[in-house]
């Protein structure tokens, strides 16, 4: 009788200890589940939005859309300040951009390494710039647009989301889902050349296109963009990318990204069978302005060039990043 209540009381204990042992690894799983708001560090992942108008961003071979492996680089600052975040040093962090197709929308990934909002709930902004540059400071940003043969990589934009929420996003935000909207804007200039066949010319193979004496260099400065570009300089010629013309549209068609600023002295150089059309460039256009898209058609007749333009806000063709 004795050795039957030993048994039963050990047959308690172990029951005791495997109910106290299925709380606690309950207790555990739900700690996996659910971040602690105090302690657990919140990653900012990238994710995106639709636009409802058809205005796009110009990136990688999208023509004016994002494309899968579009890369952006990320800051994350103290919110109202140029001060990166020393907590989580979230500082040129490269995010991929993931879509099926070419879209004015994007989800971005961690390319490396992964953002985190600060733990302690300290309020931050996020700037980020595209395209993304290995080694990419938060101050100057280099940019060239001497060579037009890859405009992925001159194509300037920025994007700051203090645009979208001044009073700045937290360690709450990410906990609640609630998505950081960048806004990306143009930071440069683009002229498209619509050219056709005039009088007199039957043909336009062969045609050569430079854009003469603009300034080509420049620095734009991330953590301080409202100046604009500084040091800008480096005259030289340019020659436009020759793109493919949509039917109806123009018998060829060349755009360049360039530089906003004064066109002062700058003309564009039509070449054609030994003859040389000259535009007076700086006449029609005397300043480019940054986010501008300049659209002009040059008639090329054997007398001469006649251009026709229009100008239009290149900065409405942009997309929505969103970081959450």
């Amino acid at each position: 009788m004795q050795a039957l209540n030993s048994l039963k009381s050990m047959l308690s204990v172990t029951s005791l200890m495997t109910i106290a042992f299925v709380i606690g690894l309950a207790s555990c799983n739900k700690n996996e589940e659910a971040p602690n708001s105090t302690t657990d560090r919140v990653p900012v992942g990238f994710s995106a939005t639709g636009v409802t108008a058809a205005p796009q961003t110009r990136t990688t071979d999208g023509g004016d859309s994002w494309v899968n492996g579009d890369q952006i680089g990320v800051f994350m600052v103290n919110s109202g300040t140029s001060e990166i975040n020393t907590d989580e040093n979230v500082s040129n962090f490269c995010y991929d951009a993931q879509v099926s197709s070419p879209n004015s929308s994007a989800t971005f990934v961690a390319n490396s390494s992964v953002a985190y909002f600060p733990v302690d709930g300290r309020k931050v902004d996020f700037i980020a710039y595209y395209p993304w540059k290995s080694g990419q400071s938060f101050g100057d940003y280099a940019v060239n647009v001497g060579s037009q043969t890859d405009q992925v990589v001159i194509d300037l934009l920025y994007a700051n989301s203090r645009e979208n929420k001044p009073e700045g996003y937290s360690k709450a935000d990410g906990l609640a889902n609630r998505p950081v909207e960048l806004k990306f804007s143009h930071q440069l200039s683009k002229l498209i050349l619509r050219v056709w066949k005039g009088t007199g010319v039957t043909d336009l193979t062969g045609l050569s296109v430079v854009i003469k004496n603009l300034n080509t260099r420049a620095i734009f400065n991330l953590n301080n963009p409202s100046g604009g570009l500084g040091n800008v300089g480096t005259p030289a010629d340019v020659t436009p990318k020759e793109t493919t013309a949509p039917s109806g549209s123009a018998d060829g068609i060349y755009e360049a990204i360039l530089l906003p600023g004064s066109t002062a002295g700058a003309t564009v150089e039509f070449t054609l069978g030994g003859n040389t059309y000259v535009w007076n460039l700086a006449a029609s256009i005397p300043t480019f302005e940054a986010g501008s898209k300049y659209i002009y058609i040059i008639t090329l007749h054997k007398s001469g060039a006649v251009p026709e333009g229009t100008i239009t806000l290149w900065e409405d063709e942009h997309g929505l990043g969103i970081a959450e």
